[in-house]
């Protein structure tokens, strides 16, 4: 992929998703293994207008109950854009996803990058860097380091329960939710909620 744009985006109709990462839409059962990106240009993740049309970088899927495990790691990259959709077309970086219910860990690693760009949708369409999502109940651990980075923007949609996060977690996610967060590098941090009902954004774990 050096020199490559990796680009990943979902379509129109219903669960018409895009996915690097094992698993998919209700693919019950536990995926494991390590996701690494050693040199790329973008990394574009799109989620679509159909519902549940996400767009996710991991294991897992909407309504993928299993324990899913492993590191993801991204040495060296440009900008990081994760865009979500329209109702539960939600865009994330972690395993886990929408109702994913079970036990999701594993190191998440960005050594390198320019801007790290989440921003959420729709309905339930949130925007996700961690493990887990919208109920997605289970303990989700993994340690979240970026090491180098430019701005880092994270945006809260425009319906309801359409967060932004940088952690493991999410809205309705019960469970426990643990391991360290390190930023060594970066310019601009921005987190942006906005009015409406569970539209926030949080750099921690947890959630509403």
């Amino acid at each position: 992929t050096a020199g490559k744009d990796l680009n990943f985006t979902a379509g129109d109709g219903d669960y018409a998703y895009a996915q690097l990462g094992h698993g998919g839409a209700y693919a019950d059962g536990s995926h494991g293994g390590a996701i690494t990106i050693s040199s790329a240009n973008d990394l574009n993740f799109e989620a679509g207008t159909g519902s549940y049309t996400y767009a996710q970088l991991g294991h897992g899927g909407a309504d993928a109950d299993g324990d899913h495990t492993g590191a993801i790691t991204i040495s060296s990259a440009y900008d990081l854009n994760f865009k979500a959709g329209t109702s539960y077309a939600y865009a994330q970086l972690g395993h886990g996803g929408y109702n994913a219910v079970g036990d999701h860990t594993g190191a998440i690693t960005i050594s390198s990058a320019y801007d790290l760009n989440f921003e959420a949708g729709a309905g339930y369409a949130y925007a996700q860097l961690g493990h887990g999502g919208v109920d997605a109940v289970g303990d989700h651990t993994g340690a979240i380091t970026i090491s180098s980075a430019y701005d880092l923007n994270f945006e809260a949609g425009t319906g309801n329960r359409a967060y932004a996060q940088l952690g493991h977690g999410g809205l309705g996610a019960d469970g426990n939710h643990s391991d360290a967060i390190i930023i060594s590098s970066a310019n601009d941090l921005s987190f942006e909620a906005v009015t409406g009902y569970y539209v926030y954004a949080q750099l921690g774990h947890g959630g509403v």
